[in-house]
């Protein structure tokens, strides 16, 4: 999948070139530029936008000359639409590679740091000696409980899901 080609291009620049840490640092601010500007989004996808004003566009943001690039890669390959699970495959690929597992927690309010050191003693001995940092979802449709998700893998302690399973044997 080309998806899948440029973040692991991304990955391999930033080691040859040391950019790790900051590459996570922009792709973040990315995500929240993006998360919080929706027209920017439509408008640099728009096929009617010269390919030099896209540019002119990603390169305004003043990220990294290397990162920049790999951005305009992404729109002008219509890619850039899907920046969410773009952020969360390059976290998990980015940290993967520095022995940090990168796992979704989601759940139906905001968790105390308490309760994530608890659910991270839990979950570390499934990660090979992995570190861990959870990327957290408020989602209220999980009612209570939490689900976790680390390379497709989940395991869902929700309400919702408990729900799910009692009216799938009635």
């Amino acid at each position: 999948m080309k998806r899948d080609k440029y973040l692991k291009a991304l990955l391999e620049i930033a080691k040859e070139k040391n950019k790790l840490d900051l590459f996570i640092i922009e792709f973040e601010a990315l995500k929240q530029l993006l998360d919080q500007n929706s027209d920017w989004l439509k408008m640099i996808s728009l096929p009617s936008i010269a390919t030099s004003k896209k540019e002119e566009m990603i390169k305004s943001i003043g990220f990294d000359e290397d990162f920049s690039s790999f951005l305009i890669r992404l729109v002008l390959d219509g890619l850039i639409e899907s920046y969410n699970q773009l952020f969360i495959e390059w976290m998990i690929m980015a940290r993967r590679s520095q022995k940090v597992a990168y796992v979704g927690l989601y759940s139906a309010k905001t968790l105390t740091e308490a309760q994530k050191n608890v659910l991270e003693k839990l979950v570390k001995p499934y990660l090979g000696g992995l570190d861990v940092e959870f990327y957290t979802v408020i989602d209220e449709n999980l009612i209570s409980g939490v689900k976790v998700i680390y390379q497709s893998q989940s395991l869902d302690g929700s309400l919702a899901y408990e729900l799910k399973e009692l009216e799938s044997l009635i």
